[in-house]
């Protein structure tokens, strides 16, 4: 299944997860916020995540030029480095939906 990236998910989760047939569905939002100054382990542990677990998923839909720039952003050697920068903040949110599925009639 080719994966497909929207910033506007979770908006659609509700309807999705009642379209695949499940019922009192529910949606949860977690937050997970970074700031500066960040310790070198978690500061690591969002580089990682931005070129891979993230990287992977938006690549193919980013022009060459957006994603060079990305890189940048999250590269310690670059010139555009921004988590070691005193004004970093970032704001994650991550969904969680629940429902039941029903026996097939």
């Amino acid at each position: 299944m080719p994966y497909h990236f929207s910033g506007f998910t979770g908006r659609a989760l509700p309807r999705l997860l009642r379209e695949a047939g499940l019922v009192d569905v529910k949606l949860d939002a977690f937050t997970e916020v970074d700031r500066a100054p960040l310790d070198p382990p978690r500061e690591r542990e969002l580089c990682n995540w931005y070129l891979n677990s993230f990287g992977r998923r938006i690549h193919d839909y980013l022009a060459p030029r957006d994603w060079e720039q990305l890189r940048a952003y999250v590269t310690p050697e670059s010139d555009s480095y921004l988590l070691s920068d005193p004004d970093f903040f970032q704001a994650r949110v991550m969904f969680l939906g629940l429902g039941r599925s029903t026996p097939p009639r």
